[in-house]
């Protein structure tokens, strides 16, 4: 298994193999290795570039400690202890999200200076699974491993939205540009039938209560306007948001 991640604006990839403390950074339009490094301890097992490029985020196993990097030189800026692999960065690379030691609380860092600048704590989080930004920066959503989803606030650590939208552990949680929150639930809840449900973030209601695609086949969810979501995956395709309907079967699209 590799471990790759983008930075559209610079041109580059970070790349790691599993099973190794070692990463790269690469030119991907020349395949020139730009910086090669290793962190001090463990196996990667997670790699993030900020979005503008300056850091890396490389997470190592055995032990559990995720590294902030120089992405010129590959040297930590900081590190600091981490049990769970939920990891997010904020759109303007200011500020990294990670569950706590327990799972029960979220930590936001400085990404410059590892500084914890809030926590968020609410006794609705049971095992924190999955963090997401919205795209603006101003919201973090936080799904765990019992089907909650809370909304926080990133300037004043308000919560804002909470959803209960299953029994099961909150497997695809994303907030996109057009003010929509994307959930589904993986287990066995036969109550949500591993369907996406879609809620409007400004009031709380939902807007779709299922789509008919597996949440299991999702690599990436795309949203270019506010009517339409674009799936990529295992079976990519189009769906219109308000009546659930499938435009576009990309699979079956001519290119």
């Amino acid at each position: 298994r590799v471990y790759v991640d983008v930075n559209r604006s610079a041109d580059r990839l970070l790349v790691a193999q599993q099973g190794t403390s070692e990463f790269c950074v690469v030119d991907f339009e020349t395949g020139e290795t730009l910086v090669a490094g290793s962190i001090p301890r463990g196996n990667v097992e997670l790699v993030k570039f900020s979005n503008d490029g300056v850091c890396l985020l490389v997470r190592g196993a055995s032990p559990y400690v995720l590294y902030c990097l120089n992405a010129q030189t590959g040297k930590p800026v900081w590190s600091t202890p981490q049990t769970s692999r939920q990891v997010a960065l904020s759109p303007e690379s200011r500020l990294v999200a990670m569950s706590g030691s327990d799972r029960e609380t979220v930590e936001l860092r400085a990404l410059d200076t590892g500084d914890v600048r809030k926590r968020l704590a609410h006794a609705g989080i049971t095992r924190v699974n999955r963090l997401a930004f919205s795209p603006d920066g101003h919201h973090l959503a936080i799904g765990d491993m019992s089907g909650n989803v809370l909304v926080w606030q990133v300037g004043n650590g308000h919560l804002v939205r909470q959803f209960k939208v299953g029994n099961g552990r909150v497997q695809t949680l994303q907030i996109t540009r057009s003010g929509f929150l994307i959930v589904s639930i993986g287990g066995d809840d036969p109550s949500i039938g591993k369907k996406l449900q879609i809620f409007a973030l400004a009031s709380g209601k939902l807007a779709e209560t299922q789509l008919g695609i597996r949440p299991e086949a999702i690599e990436g969810i795309l949203h270019p306007n506010s009517g339409h979501l674009i799936f990529t995956g295992q079976n990519p395709s189009v769906w219109r948001v308000g009546d659930g309907r499938e435009t576009l079967d990309l699979l079956g699209a001519r290119v």
